[in-house]
């Protein structure tokens, strides 16, 4: 299993026993919230002992899949909070950060002040009630607040080009997961697919998600190349 992890993302075969992976547990997922629920939160424990342990491939993986992973767990209905995945990647990153000494490569004091300036927001959010107002800052900030920490970690990193592939690879992994039950749910309810898209015949929609899904894989080589 270790051979495998490292391989995957360089050596095709063990890349594409991945993906494979990843359409095989798609179906349970997808009748247990349960499984997803626990799903979700060991991707998580295992980014934190990533952290604990100082794995950073391991830790930049993980947080990878992470991205890749929030709208799989959305769609099983796992129990786990909506903002999820950009707060596991902040918290996981922020252990990162508390335990490697190293010099950053790139100033990130404009990103740093960047997210001070969206603080002053705070106090022109609308306060119907406590909950929503937690909600709403959370809703605008989480977002910003991620990227500032993304930033903050991978500034102190010099990433070779192996270690992209295996990045991207990872965060890649679980739209395998996605595609399958979106066309699982295409197949066994094309009907009212189509009503709700108003779509006419339910091929067309299974043509506009194929070309949508080209799209996707192109945006990715293409992403993959340049970076690379």
């Amino acid at each position: 299993m270790p051979k495998l992890l490292n391989n995957i993302g360089i050596k095709l075969k063990a890349t594409l026993v991945f993906f494979i992976l990843h359409i095989f547990i798609a179906p349970f997922i997808r009748n247990s919230s349960s499984i997803a629920t626990y799903y979700a939160v060991f991707i998580f424990l295992v980014g934190i002992f990533s952290s604990l342990t100082n794995k950073q491939l391991l830790t930049n993986c993980i947080v990878s899949y992470i991205v890749g992973a929030e709208v799989l767990w959305r769609m099983s209905e796992a129990k786990i909070f909506w903002e999820f995945g950009k707060y596991g990647v902040s918290a996981i990153l922020i252990l990162s950060l508390l335990l490697i000494h190293k010099k950053r490569k790139n100033s990130v004091t404009h990103l740093v002040l960047y997210f001070i300036l969206l603080l002053p927001a705070i106090l022109w959010t609308p306060f119907e009630s406590f909950n929503q107002f937690r909600q709403d800052i959370s809703f605008n900030l989480s977002g910003p607040f991620s990227l500032l920490i993304c930033s903050l970690y991978f500034s102190r990193l010099e990433l070779k080009k192996e270690e992209l592939q295996r990045m991207f690879t990872w965060c890649i992994a679980p739209v395998a997961s996605i595609a399958f039950l979106a066309l699982m749910g295409i197949k066994e309810s094309p009907d009212i697919i189509g009503e709700q898209l108003q779509l006419k015949q339910p091929l067309e929609i299974l043509g506009q998600i194929k070309f949508l899904l080209y799209w996707e894989q192109v945006h990715f080589y293409v992403s993959y190349y340049l970076c690379l």
